[in-house]
C-alpha cells in the first residue's frame, strides 16, 4: 500500500497531503454552490415581482458597455484588455469568449 501511495505522490506528496487536497476541492465546490444557492434565492424572493428594476439593471449595464466602447481609443485601452463577467450576453457591443461552465456561472466577455 505504502508504495502505491508513494508511486502517485512522484516522491513529493505524502498520503495525508493527498486527502487534504482532495477535501479541500470538496469544499470549494461545495462553497461555490451554497453561494450560488443564496444568491438565486435572493433574487427568486426580491425581484420576483420588479421587472422594471431588472430592466433598469439591463439598460444601465448596456450604457457602461457604450461608454467603454466609446471612450476605449481616447483612454488608450486595447480590445483584448475591457474584458467583462456578464451573466448575459444579449448585450450590444460585447463579444463572447467563454460561455459558463462547471466552475464559472458567467459569460466572458469583450468589449467591441
Amino acid at each position: 500500500m505504502f508504495s502505491i501511495v508513494y508511486i502517485f505522490s512522484f516522491g513529493y506528496l505524502d498520503f495525508n497531503l493527498l486527502i487534504l487536497l482532495g477535501w479541500s476541492v470538496v469544499a470549494i465546490i461545495f462553497f461555490r454552490w451554497l453561494a450560488l444557492t443564496k444568491v438565486l434565492e435572493f433574487y427568486e424572493k426580491e425581484l420576483k415581482f420588479q421587472e422594471t428594476k431588472i430592466k433598469f439593471l439591463k439598460e444601465m449595464t448596456q450604457r457602461i458597455i457604450y461608454f467603454i466602447s466609446e471612450n476605449k481609443e481616447k483612454w488608450g485601452i486595447k480590445e483584448k484588455n475591457i474584458r467583462l463577467h456578464l451573466f448575459n450576453h444579449d448585450y450590444k457591443k460585447v463579444k463572447v469568449i467563454k460561455k459558463p461552465s462547471f466552475l464559472r456561472e458567467y459569460y466572458l466577455v469583450e468589449v467591441n
